[in-house]
C-alpha cells in the first residue's frame, strides 16, 4: 500500500462497490457500444492493446494521486482541484471547459440510445430512441431522483459481464479471425480519432484522465471511505475494465468484416448469436447510457442554479432539448469522434499542469486542511 496507508482501512465490499461504479461510468455509449474502442485502438490493429495497456496504467496512477491530493489538500469542490493543479487562470478555462464538455457528452450518450435503438429494431431513424432517452432524462432530473444513480455500483459489472461474454463467444466463434480481421482493417480506413497511433495513444490519455476527475474527486471528497478503500477501488476497477477492454477489442479485430460501418459494434456481435442476448444487452446499454447521461446533465445544470428552483428546472428543459437537437447533427460515431477528440486535445491543459504541481512544484500541505464531508461523517461515526 502507499506510504502511510494500511490493509487495516481496507474494506473489500466498498471497494468492488465503488470500482463497479466507475465501470458503470466508464461504461456509456461509448465503450459500451463499441465505439469507443473502435475509434481509438481497433481501426490501428492487434498492436493497439500495448498502447491500450500503457494509456490505462497512466490514467490509474493519475487517479489515484487525484485521491490521495484530495485528502491531503482538502480539495473540496472540482473547481478547487483544477485551481490547484492548473492556477486559477487556466483552473477556471478547464472548469468552463469541463461544464461545456459534459453537454457535449449528454447530447453523443442521447445519440448513442438513438444508434441502439435503431440497430436493434432494424429502424432506418435514430429519432425515436433519442425521443425516448430525452424525455427519461428529462423527467428524471426534474423530480431529482438521484437514488436511482445508486444502481451503477451494480449495473457497471452486469455491463461488464455481458461485454465480455459477447467478446468470448466472438473470439471463439469468430467471422474472421485475429489474422484476416487485421488485414481487412488495414484496408477499410475506418473512423479514427487520429490516423497516428501514438496520437490516439496520447488523446485516450488525457480525455481519460480529465473524464475520470469528477468521479475519483467525489469519492474521496465526498463518501466517507477510508483513503486506502478509494484508491483501492481505484486500481481494481481500474485493472478490470482494462482486461475487458483487451478482450473486446480483439473480438471486434476478430470481427472486423461483420462490424465494417456499424454504429453499435457490440450489439452487433450479440446478434450474431442470440436475439436474447442481443435483446438483453440492448436494454442493459440504454440504461447505461441513461445512468451516465443524468449525471452529466445535473452537473451541468447545477453549476448556474439549485436543484428544485424554477431557474433549474428551466435549465434542465434547455439542457435537455440542446442535447437532443445536437445528439441529431451526425451519426452516433461521427459525434462521438469529434467529441472526445476534442476533449482529448484540450485536456492537455489539465494533464500537463497536472504533473508540473505534483512532481516540480510541489504544493506546500496547509497547516489546516480544509476538513472534507468524508472526514466529518468519519468523525461523527466514530462519535456514536
Amino acid at each position: 500500500m502507499t506510504k502511510g496507508m494500511s490493509w487495516k482501512n481496507f474494506h473489500i465490499g466498498k471497494v468492488l462497490f465503488l470500482g463497479g461504479a466507475y465501470c458503470a461510468l466508464s461504461a456509456g455509449s461509448g465503450f459500451g457500444s463499441g465505439q469507443e474502442l473502435t475509434q481509438y485502438f481497433v481501426v490501428h490493429g492487434p498492436s493497439s492493446l500495448i498502447g491500450l495497456w500503457i494509456t490505462q496504467i497512466i490514467t490509474l496512477l493519475f487517479g489515484v494521486m487525484l485521491i490521495m491530493d484530495t485528502r491531503k489538500y482538502g480539495l473540496k469542490s472540482l473547481d478547487d482541484v483544477y485551481q490547484h493543479y492548473c492556477g486559477k487562470v487556466i483552473g477556471k478555462i478547464v472548469w468552463v471547459f469541463n461544464i461545456a464538455y459534459l453537454l457535449g457528452m449528454a447530447a453523443v450518450m442521447i445519440a448513442g440510445a438513438g444508434a441502439n435503438f435503431a440497430q436493434y429494431f432494424n429502424m432506418d431513424s435514430t429519432i425515436p430512441g433519442r425521443i425516448l432517452m430525452s424525455i427519461v432524462v428529462f423527467i428524471t432530473c426534474l423530480l431529482g431522483l438521484k437514488k436511482l444513480l445508486n444502481v451503477n455500483g451494480v449495473l457497471g459489472p452486469i455491463i461488464i459481464a455481458f461485454v465480455l461474454l459477447i467478446s468470448v463467444l466472438s473470439l471463439v466463434f469468430p467471422s474472421d479471425g485475429i489474422a484476416l480481421g487485421a488485414e481487412f482493417i488495414s484496408k477499410a480506413h475506418g473512423l479514427a480519432v487520429s490516423e497516428n497511433p501514438f496520437i490516439s495513444n496520447l488523446l485516450y490519455t488525457t480525455m481519460c484522465i480529465l473524464f475520470q476527475a469528477p468521479y475519483w474527486h467525489g469519492c474521496a471528497a465526498n463518501d466517507p471511505n477510508t483513503t486506502e478503500d478509494t484508491v483501492g477501488s481505484c486500481v481494481i476497477g481500474s485493472l478490470v475494465f482494462i482486461s475487458v477492454q483487451t478482450v473486446s477489442v480483439l473480438a471486434m479485430i476478430a470481427n472486423a468484416s461483420t462490424l465494417n460501418g456499424v454504429q453499435v459494434p457490440n450489439l452487433a456481435l450479440g446478434q450474431r448469436f442470440s436475439p436474447i442476448i442481443a435483446a438483453l444487452f440492448g436494454l442493459i446499454l440504454m440504461f447505461a447510457i441513461y445512468t451516465t447521461t443524468i449525471p452529466m446533465v445535473w452537473s451541468f445544470t447545477n453549476a448556474f442554479a439549485e436543484e428544485k428552483t424554477k431557474k433549474y428546472n428551466i435549465i434542465i428543459a434547455g439542457v435537455v432539448v440542446v442535447s437532443f437537437i445536437i445528439s441529431g447533427f451526425g451519426a452516433f460515431d461521427a459525434l462521438l469522434n469529434i467529441v472526445l477528440g476534442a476533449c482529448g486535445y484540450f485536456a492537455v491543459l489539465y494533464v500537463f499542469p497536472f504533473l508540473y504541481t505534483r512532481f516540480i512544484r510541489k504544493s506546500v500541505v496547509p497547516d489546516v486542511v480544509p476538513e472534507l464531508v468524508s472526514a466529518k461523517l468519519m468523525k461523527e461515526s466514530a462519535s456514536k
